[in-house]
């Protein structure tokens, strides 16, 4: 091996274990509460708190998640701390994460800031290609197995041309797909990352690579489910019990920290019907051009919504599951993410609606139960 190939894989190695490595993880108990208080401190505008979180967080675990990493790196960057951002640079590339990832960040738009990306895509490169050349076999062997449950292509000859569109999984190929996660779990981020990377070079000639707001939460496994159809279907004692038990693979992947809460969620089978009905509503009036009113037009307005004592129980179940935040943080979150976020890796959770009146007095009957924001 090329000296230069060695000091590269000493030091790969010594950096990524250089979180500190515990026997036993749970990223419920541990990591997740850290984690919710950095976010929280980001809402804030206070990076310097969020930093200090993010190290308890990572200290507490072997192997943090990317989106968190991510975070964390643009918190040191915008505290000027560039030494511990180039730390969590490289922990970015041992994740898998792409470099194009970084570079359409909008925190690399920033000049000071793209310099700093720019002085290190040597090394980012460096590293990541190391990481594949040793992970080449394993990838190539799980990339081929996933790619047996890709939508399928099929042709209609229509009576002035031939059309071709994209359908789901069959009831077989779902079957199939559902087994797979179910017998080998749910693959780890890195390889979930590197496995995308391949993908992407493959088709970066072939097809535009749309922004994607889980970017930093992708995985290969739960990937599947996207591409899973009940169209037409009708449920099955065997099909509820496969879902079950993937939600159980899902759940044991967010306890040991391969999977981001939220994007596990989101996933689920089970859980996801029950965290949608948590989603904030924000609210666009839209007044009659006829009305005098003026107090209304082109604002919009979030609405904090009051839930029942059974839907409180079903969200502190959800919390204790995926070690996500409470109602009244995930509110501020929910705002941050839409009226302010730039930087951060913060998707949001907005159920939005574009609602027509006459005037500012049906306006007012609208609004009783929303918080006016920014109002002129």
């Amino acid at each position: 091996m090329p000296l230069y190939l060695r000091f590269w894989r000493y030091f790969i190695i010594c950096f990524l274990l250089s979180f500190p490595v515990f026997a036993q993880e749970n990223f419920l108990e541990t990591y997740h509460p850290s984690r919710n208080k950095a976010e929280m401190a980001i809402v804030a505008d206070d990076y310097k708190t969020a930093k200090e979180h993010y190290t308890t967080a990572f200290n507490s675990v072997k192997n943090p998640l990317a989106k968190d990493i991510f975070n964390a790196m643009v918190c040191n960057l915008l505290l000027d701390d560039l030494e511990i951002a180039k730390k969590y640079l490289i922990k970015l590339a041992g994740k898998g994460i792409s470099l194009k990832y970084l570079e359409d960040n909008a925190i690399f738009g920033i000049e000071k800031y793209a310099s700093f990306l720019d002085e290190n895509k040597i090394l980012y490169k460096n590293i990541q290609d190391l990481l594949i050349k040793d992970e080449i076999e394993n990838i190539l062997e799980k990339k081929a197995i996933l790619k047996t449950f890709e939508p399928e292509l099929i042709k209609q000859d229509n009576s002035s041309n031939s059309v071709t569109r994209f359908y789901g999984l069959s009831p077989q190929k779902t079957a199939e797909a559902q087994k797979h996660i179910i017998e080998n779990g749910i693959i780890n981020e890195e390889e979930s990352f590197l496995i995308k990377n391949l993908i992407e070079k493959e088709t970066e000639n072939d097809a535009v690579i749309m922004y994607d707001r889980n970017k930093f939460n992708h995985n290969a496994s739960l990937n599947l489910l996207d591409n899973y159809t009940y169209f037409g279907r009708t449920a099955t004692k065997e099909d509820s019990l496969q879902k079950s038990e993937i939600d159980e693979k899902i759940m044991v992947a967010v306890k040991n920290g391969i999977l981001n809460p939220v994007y596990a969620i989101e996933k689920s089978n089970i859980y996801s019907t029950i965290y949608n009905q948590f989603d904030n509503e924000m609210l666009q009036l839209s007044i009659s051009e006829d009305s005098n009113c003026v107090l209304y037009k082109k604002n919009i307005y979030l609405k904090k919504r009051i839930f029942t004592s059974r839907q409180i129980a079903d969200y502190d179940n959800l919390m204790a599951q995926f070690g996500i935040e409470n109602l009244n943080d995930k509110f501020k979150k929910d705002v941050y993410a839409y009226k302010k976020n730039k930087y951060f890796a913060f998707p949001n959770h907005l159920r939005f609606e574009l609602l027509s009146v006459s005037n500012c007095e049906e306006a007012e009957k609208e609004l009783v139960e929303f918080d006016l924001w920014d109002k002129k």
